[in-house]
């Protein structure tokens, strides 16, 4: 016989109730079914970071060791080395209170952060091997309930490459050929993937990245400013902009005098301060850049417990509303108060690791149960009683066209 259609019911990427174009559909499938062929290509043959070479390396303890050499050393030149010159530029008194207290204040910001980097490279993001669904005739994951909304479960989702049933907002990642457990991404730089039991290492990184460039900083402007450069430097450009003012509209020379004054103000620093708190600024604003550029959305996803791979790839994971009747949900589906998202990823000690450079302990169970909002459960208990008043509105011929496998039992019962 034929195997049965598989319908599809319409879902909002957040919380509330938005319905896709009855025309969407269509091209949606085509698209996908050309992106699956370019992706088993580039599987096959290699390209970029997915080339087995260039995958070893990435995940090799020389890469690794390498970048924490660069992250690391800003941190370590800063107490070894730039820490005594700077209080001294500020005319701070070896071994008093104040000397004391920043020396351990930047040894406990320097120690977090690279306890938290390092835990992030070499801790297993969370396997998903071993994991058997509650349901394992079915291959399906049960959604945590919210309030009084009905237990509802997941669509089946089987991994082909790795043999196994996904667990919720789990992932194949293609670097490290395995399903990881709610996978955000992989990160290069770190040589590893982010997943359940990193990924609160990968957030208090970023956390104790911006505390300490923020304190580096501040000490290094501190010292320019107690030099007594700063003042005459801002009074210089002030009188050299007035100066120039009735030539306003040519911008080369204005940015040649910005730039002679730039220089002449870091020449002074030099002179002045000395190399090592030149060096140690120069460090800070470059690393609070780039930390700038890729913590603040790593952050405010955390915060809004959405993974990277739900934001870039969202509607591509179901919740069986009925027999053969599948919802999508989207990135805003799990998203609660910003302490309880956070709790999520750090754990219930999340408090002791802000404090103190220990291991995560991440609730497995609840991360295989995920709980929605409140938004989201009142949406799905939205679409549960559509679908009892108007039915369904749209349907294709299997689940794979809507991006999940239902599993080889699943298959073979559907083929009878």
């Amino acid at each position: 016989m034929e195997a049965p259609r598989q319908r599809r019911q319409e879902c909002c990427e957040k919380p509330g109730a938005v319905h896709a174009q009855d025309g969407q559909a269509d091209s949606e499938l085509e698209k996908d079914g050309q992106k699956e062929g370019h992706k088993a290509q580039k599987e096959h043959h290699g390209d970029g970071m997915h080339h087995p070479c260039c995958r070893r390396f990435l995940a090799s303890p020389i890469w690794r060791c390498t970048t924490l050499v660069v992250v690391g050393f800003t941190p370590v030149f800063g107490m070894w080395l730039a820490m005594p010159e700077l209080l001294a530029a500020l005319e701070i008194s070896p071994w008093s209170l104040t000397w004391v207290m920043n020396f351990l204040f930047g040894s406990w910001i320097s120690i977090q952060f690279l306890f938290n980097f390092i835990a992030t490279q070499w801790t297993n993001p969370g396997d998903c091997k071993n994991i058997k669904p509650p349901h394992e005739v079915t291959g399906q994951f049960e959604l945590g309930r919210c309030d009084d909304a009905p237990q509802l479960l997941y669509a089946p989702n089987w991994c082909t490459k790795c043999g196994h049933w996904k667990p919720p907002r789990s992932h194949h990642c293609s670097m490290s050929k395995r399903c990881i457990l709610r996978m955000d991404h992989y990160c290069p730089f770190t040589g590893n993937c982010i997943g359940l039991r990193n990924h609160g290492h990968f957030i208090l990184f970023y956390v104790f990245s911006f505390l300490g460039l923020s304190y580096s900083l501040v000490l290094c402007f501190a010292a320019v400013y107690r030099a007594g450069y700063f003042s005459r430097f801002t009074s210089t450009a002030g009188a050299k902009l007035y100066e120039n003012q009735r030539w306003i509209g040519q911008q080369t020379h204005m940015i040649s005098s910005l730039n002679t004054l730039l220089l002449s103000a870091l020449m002074e620093v030099l002179h002045r301060n000395g190399i090592t708190i030149l060096v140690q600024l120069g460090a800070s604003i470059i690393a609070m850049i780039a930390v700038a550029a890729t913590g603040t959305p790593a952050l405010h996803l955390a915060w809004t417990n959405t993974t990277t791979m739900e934001r870039l790839f969202p509607m591509k994971e179901y919740v069986q509303l009925k027999e053969q009747v599948y919802c999508p949900v989207g990135p805003g589906f799990y998203r609660r108060a910003g302490t309880e998202n956070l709790e999520v990823i750090l754990g219930s000690r999340w408090w002791l690791r802000l404090l103190f450079p220990l291991r995560g302990s991440v609730d497995v169970g609840a991360a295989l149960t995920p709980r929605p909002s409140a938004e989201g459960s009142r949406a799905l208990w939205d679409r549960i009683q559509q679908v009892k008043e108007q039915g369904v509105r749209q349907e294709v011929r299997s689940c794979q066209e809507l991006g999940f496998d239902p599993g080889p039992a699943t298959a073979a019962q559907s083929s009878v």
